[in-house]
């Protein structure tokens, strides 16, 4: 029995994603919920390929000595090496799978997050705008509001880049399910 992750994975970066949606004036917890979005964004299609390299027995997981895993320098080394191994034992629908998992990658690749997540984890230089208040209500100028105004902006832009990531894996966790008649949750046989 194989237990998949997958959909886990996927309400983890949902959550997340509600958690910076409802943190906007709080420009710290927002910066961390945005960046464990990121993560748990990205791992969706990272977690998909190890439970269905699992699932079709392409590889033990829980074997000791299986762990070596840990020798593939990237998720597209170990894509490659279950997908050698895939058609090795002729394994057709695993290599399908793959090879549809590949194109997937890519879409994730190229999508307006994986740009964004870059800035965040290896650069740390994603700058959100921080909503600044003034103390003194009486202060509150027509510059104040201008800014305000452009920081409601930044952030529902920021909000919809999300929501646009999301939906795409959420899409391909769907896919997969229905083009590999393979529920990504619970238990499977």
């Amino acid at each position: 029995m194989v237990r998949f992750s997958t959909r886990d994975k996927l309400e983890e970066a949902r959550y997340f994603l509600e958690q910076f949606g409802e943190t906007i004036t709080k420009p710290k917890k927002n910066r961390f919920y945005l960046s464990a979005f990121l993560h748990a964004w990205r791992s969706v299609i990272d977690i998909m390929l190890y439970d269905f390299a699992e699932y079709y027995g392409l590889y033990n997981f829980k074997n000791p000595n299986a762990r070596a895993h840990n020798k593939f320098s990237s998720v597209t080394t170990f894509a490659n090496y279950i997908s050698e191994t895939a058609r090795n034992q002729k394994k057709n629908q695993a290599v399908e799978f793959i090879e549809w998992w590949f194109g997937k990658l890519l879409e994730v690749w190229k999508s307006e997050l994986s740009e964004m997540r870059k800035q965040v984890t290896h650069i740390g230089r994603l700058k959100l705008p921080e909503f600044v208040q003034e103390t003194s209500t009486r202060s509150f100028s027509l510059q104040n509001y201008i800014y305000a105004k452009e920081f409601e902006k930044e952030i529902a832009v920021t909000i919809e880049a999300c929501q646009k990531g999301y939906s795409l894996i959420e899409s391909i966790v769907n896919e997969a399910k229905e083009k590999f008649n393979v529920k990504l949750s619970a238990r499977n046989a």
